[in-house]
């Protein structure tokens, strides 16, 4: 799967057909990799508290309790949206985009 830093996913200039798709607990792996990126890029200052696997079983239960959408081109996950109980919890777009 290409990474954001591939120059293969595009850039936030391409033209891109937005069509969210639901998402499950089967796409844990990728919720939890975008994230990380992301928080990583945003806030470098932040530790590193939890290893890729524990981010992927907490993402699994996130997307188990919550309503999750994503946006993905060329099967790279770009955007992630999770709705709990009414709330967004979590909002997370893959760095550079």
């Amino acid at each position: 799967m290409p990474s954001a830093a591939d120059p293969s996913v595009g850039t936030p200039s391409d033209p891109v057909p937005w069509v969210p798709e639901p998402l499950s607990t089967a796409d844990a792996a990728d919720v939890a990799a975008l994230i990380r990126r992301s928080r990583e890029q945003a806030m470098p200052w932040l530790p590193d508290l939890h290893s890729p696997e524990e981010d992927r079983a907490f993402f699994a239960g996130e997307l188990a309790g919550s309503r999750g959408w994503g946006v993905r081109r060329d099967g790279a996950l770009l955007g992630v949206a999770l709705v709990r109980d009414g709330v967004l919890s979590q909002l997370y777009v893959s760095p550079g985009w």
